[in-house]
């Protein structure tokens, strides 16, 4: 046991001893003393860093001179009056322009000086004073939708003139909230169907709601009518929360007619709207062969030099029942135009050609539900 405690204090001592030689000065023998000055310290010898020219500092020179002030702060310019831009007045419709019939290129709607949830009563009396049913309604989109009506049924959306057993056509209403809560404006539809039976019409969900040529002047008729019917109304008895309504006069996506031509009108700026043009061609693999954007025109190929239509001119004459027609060189001309914060997009032809107004329609009704 005692062995074992001396070989302990031995070992100790061992480590200190150790310890303590680090503590030590070092010798002269490869090392200065802690006495001496390491001659890093001397640097009162240093020698003076010297800068080449080239990496010197820079002077600064006044690349940008201001101009002196040749007259007070405090006095105008001659001639120039400053002017404060004034807001825009707020339009006023008074009672005898409580209902206005407004038109804009072939497009034509109601502006209405009520709230949405206001009219949507009113028009269900419209309906039932016309002797149409009521199909389909929706307070979230503002929607009413009528029945298929035959033609041998007449009504306000027949003429004596049509006879067929197999024509039906069917009304839309819709109301879209304005530019101000107490609001609305009214667009009307008519869309027309051939068919042997009621069970061959298409679903509401499936028709594109664009006013044809052929059926333009039908519903700008039973728009002028609706006008009248509305100035007589009283709005004050009927408030139905509309929700989902939008605050523009215009839809998000439209198939407009302006000077005999289909538009299609996009509620988007030119950037978003050409991004969303490309990317709708994309999907509906419309055969792009070039486009350049400082102009706002895809190039579409329809038919080679000798006339022969490709697989997307084949199929879009099927669905739209087209007759063939010249197209020259067989290329048109996509054109995406910017107005403001909305986007127009047309179809036309190279010069010495024209498009027909129905395969134009057709084409950018197939670009419109690829956009949706």
């Amino acid at each position: 046991m005692a062995m074992r405690t001396g070989i302990r204090l031995l070992t100790v001592q061992t480590v200190i001893l150790t310890a303590a030689c680090g503590l030590l000065p070092e010798d002269k023998k490869g090392f200065q003393s802690s006495t001496q000055s390491t001659d890093y310290m001397k640097v009162q010898n240093a020698k003076v860093l010297e800068v080449p020219d080239t990496l010197t500092t820079p002077r600064f020179i006044a690349l940008y001179s201001v101009p002196e002030v040749t007259q007070n702060l405090g006095q105008s310019s001659s001639g120039k009056k400053f002017k404060l831009p004034q807001p825009k007045a707020l339009e006023i419709i008074w009672d005898d322009q409580k209902v206005q019939l407004r038109k804009k290129g072939a497009r034509q709607w109601i502006r209405l000086n009520a709230k949405p949830g206001q009219v949507w009563s009113v028009l269900h009396h419209y309906f039932r004073a016309e002797s149409l049913s009521v199909h389909k309604e929706d307070t979230r989109t503002g929607v009413i939708e009528s029945n298929w009506m035959m033609a041998a049924s007449g009504g306000a959306l027949f003429d004596e003139n049509i006879s067929s057993t197999d024509v039906y056509r069917k009304l839309r209403v819709r109301i879209e909230r304005g530019s101000d809560a107490d609001i609305s404006n009214i667009y009307l539809s008519v869309v027309e169907h051939k068919a042997a039976s009621l069970a061959q019409l298409p679903d509401s969900n499936s028709i594109d709601w664009v006013n044809s040529e052929a059926l333009l002047p039908l519903a700008q008729h039973l728009l002028s009518g609706l006008n009248q019917f509305l100035s007589k109304q009283d709005y004050s008895k009927a408030n139905v929360s509309l929700a989902g309504q939008s605050i523009s006069t215009d839809p998000l996506l439209e198939i407009t007619w302006l000077d005999g031509k289909p538009v299609l009108k996009l509620r988007k700026s030119f950037n978003y709207g050409w991004k969303q043009v490309g990317q709708a061609l994309k999907e509906g693999e419309f055969p792009v062969e070039d486009l350049n954007r400082s102009e706002g025109v895809y190039f579409i190929r329809l038919t080679d030099k000798e006339g022969k239509g490709n697989n997307f001119y084949k199929r879009l004459r099927k669905g739209a029942k087209l007759e063939k027609e010249s197209l020259g060189s067989g290329l048109v001309f996509l054109k995406v135009n910017s107005e403001g914060r909305e986007t127009s997009v047309l179809l036309n032809a190279e010069k010495g050609s024209a498009l027909s107004p129905m395969l134009q329609q057709a084409f950018l009704s197939v670009l419109k539900e690829n956009l949706e």
